[in-house]
Protein backbone atom coordinates (compact mmCIF):
# COMPACT_ATOMS: atom_id res chain seq x y z
CA UNK A 1 0.00 0.00 0.00
CA UNK A 2 1.21 3.49 -0.74
CA UNK A 3 1.93 5.43 2.42
CA UNK A 4 2.56 9.06 3.10
CA UNK A 5 6.31 8.54 2.95
CA UNK A 6 6.44 6.52 -0.27
CA UNK A 7 9.11 7.73 -2.67
CA UNK A 8 7.36 9.16 -5.70
CA UNK A 9 8.70 8.16 -9.13
CA UNK A 10 10.65 10.73 -11.16
CA UNK A 11 10.59 13.24 -8.30
CA UNK A 12 13.98 14.59 -9.32
CA UNK A 13 12.64 15.79 -12.72
CA UNK A 14 9.93 18.18 -11.61
CA UNK A 15 8.91 19.57 -8.24
CA UNK A 16 5.54 20.50 -9.79
CA UNK A 17 5.05 16.93 -11.00
CA UNK A 18 5.94 15.68 -7.52
CA UNK A 19 3.28 17.95 -6.03
CA UNK A 20 0.68 16.62 -8.49
CA UNK A 21 1.57 13.01 -7.74
CA UNK A 22 1.44 13.67 -4.00
CA UNK A 23 -1.96 15.29 -4.43
CA UNK A 24 -3.41 12.29 -6.23
CA UNK A 25 -1.83 10.02 -3.62
CA UNK A 26 -3.65 11.89 -0.84
CA UNK A 27 -6.92 11.77 -2.77
CA UNK A 28 -6.58 8.02 -3.22
CA UNK A 29 -5.73 7.47 0.44
CA UNK A 30 -8.65 9.63 1.57
CA UNK A 31 -11.08 7.78 -0.72
CA UNK A 32 -9.79 4.44 0.59
CA UNK A 33 -10.11 5.50 4.24
CA UNK A 34 -13.63 6.80 3.66
CA UNK A 35 -14.70 3.64 1.82
CA UNK A 36 -13.35 1.40 4.57
CA UNK A 37 -15.11 3.44 7.25
CA UNK A 38 -18.35 3.41 5.23
CA UNK A 39 -18.20 -0.35 4.83
CA UNK A 40 -17.55 -0.80 8.55
CA UNK A 41 -20.49 1.44 9.41
CA UNK A 42 -22.91 -0.23 6.98
CA UNK A 43 -21.88 -3.67 8.24
CA UNK A 44 -22.50 -2.59 11.83
CA UNK A 45 -25.88 -1.01 11.01
CA UNK A 46 -27.05 -4.10 9.10
CA UNK A 47 -26.01 -6.32 12.01
CA UNK A 48 -27.91 -4.14 14.48
CA UNK A 49 -30.93 -4.05 12.18
CA UNK A 50 -30.96 -7.83 12.15
CA UNK A 51 -30.71 -7.89 15.94
CA UNK A 52 -33.69 -5.53 16.10
CA UNK A 53 -35.73 -7.82 13.83
CA UNK A 54 -34.84 -10.80 16.02
CA UNK A 55 -35.89 -8.88 19.13
CA UNK A 56 -39.17 -7.86 17.45
CA UNK A 57 -39.93 -11.45 16.50
CA UNK A 58 -39.59 -12.48 20.15
CA UNK A 59 -41.90 -9.74 21.47
CA UNK A 60 -45.10 -10.88 23.21
CA UNK A 61 -46.81 -7.54 23.92
CA UNK A 62 -47.37 -4.32 21.96
CA UNK A 63 -45.67 -2.26 24.70
CA UNK A 64 -42.56 -4.38 24.40
CA UNK A 65 -42.55 -3.88 20.63
CA UNK A 66 -42.66 -0.10 21.07
CA UNK A 67 -39.79 -0.29 23.55
CA UNK A 68 -37.66 -2.32 21.11
CA UNK A 69 -38.39 0.11 18.26
CA UNK A 70 -37.73 3.12 20.49
CA UNK A 71 -34.37 1.73 21.60
CA UNK A 72 -33.45 0.86 18.03
CA UNK A 73 -34.34 4.35 16.80
CA UNK A 74 -32.26 5.93 19.53
CA UNK A 75 -29.28 3.71 18.61
CA UNK A 76 -29.62 4.65 14.94
CA UNK A 77 -29.54 8.36 15.70
CA UNK A 78 -26.54 8.03 18.02
CA UNK A 79 -24.69 5.81 15.54
CA UNK A 80 -25.13 8.34 12.75
CA UNK A 81 -23.94 11.15 15.03
CA UNK A 82 -20.82 9.17 15.96
CA UNK A 83 -20.21 8.19 12.34
CA UNK A 84 -20.34 11.82 11.26
CA UNK A 85 -17.60 12.55 13.79
CA UNK A 86 -15.49 9.65 12.48
CA UNK A 87 -15.82 10.84 8.88
CA UNK A 88 -14.88 14.41 9.85
CA UNK A 89 -11.86 13.07 11.75
CA UNK A 90 -10.70 11.09 8.70
CA UNK A 91 -11.06 14.11 6.43
CA UNK A 92 -9.32 16.40 8.94
CA UNK A 93 -6.39 14.01 9.33
CA UNK A 94 -6.02 13.70 5.57
CA UNK A 95 -6.22 17.48 5.11
CA UNK A 96 -3.54 18.02 7.76
CA UNK A 97 -1.26 15.45 6.13
CA UNK A 98 -1.80 16.98 2.69
CA UNK A 99 -1.19 20.50 3.99
CA UNK A 100 2.12 19.44 5.54
CA UNK A 101 3.38 17.90 2.31
CA UNK A 102 1.97 20.71 0.14
CA UNK A 103 3.69 23.33 2.31
CA UNK A 104 7.04 21.58 1.94
CA UNK A 105 6.56 21.20 -1.82
CA UNK A 106 5.54 24.84 -2.20
CA UNK A 107 8.68 25.94 -0.37
CA UNK A 108 10.84 23.75 -2.60
CA UNK A 109 9.21 25.17 -5.74
CA UNK A 110 9.64 28.74 -4.46
CA UNK A 111 13.30 28.04 -3.62
CA UNK A 112 13.82 26.59 -7.11
CA UNK A 113 12.29 29.66 -8.74
CA UNK A 114 14.41 31.92 -6.54
CA UNK A 115 17.55 29.98 -7.50
CA UNK A 116 16.64 30.26 -11.20
CA UNK A 117 16.25 34.04 -11.01
CA UNK A 118 19.60 34.46 -9.22
CA UNK A 119 21.57 32.12 -11.47
CA UNK A 120 22.95 33.63 -14.71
Amino acid sequence: MIGLHTQLPFAHFSPFGTALLASSQFQTELATRLQLESMRFVHDRLKRGLQCMEALSAVQAHGDMLAVLSDFSEEVILDYIHETGRVFAIVATSATDAETVAGKEAKLVADDFAACTIAP
